[in-house]
């Protein structure tokens, strides 16, 4: 059997090895919620617009416009 050491890519993970063609698949390590959410829009992008307090937030946010 040959032996090849491989780096993983830092902020990754091994995600799968096909034996068999030897195939190496990589997934990023899941981020700290402070790396992730530095923004408002952050904050909405990790929720999605059907959570309920982004739904709270339209409708204030349309509030101050009008």
């Amino acid at each position: 059997m040959n032996t090849l050491k491989i780096q993983i890519p830092e902020g990754f993970k091994v995600e799968s090895f096909d034996e068999k063609s030897g195939t190496v698949k990589f997934a990023p390590l899941p981020k700290d919620v402070t790396e992730r959410i530095k923004s408002i829009d952050d904050a909405v992008e990790e929720l999605g617009e059907n959570d309920l307090e982004v739904i709270e937030l339209r409708k204030l946010q349309k509030a101050e416009i009008t």
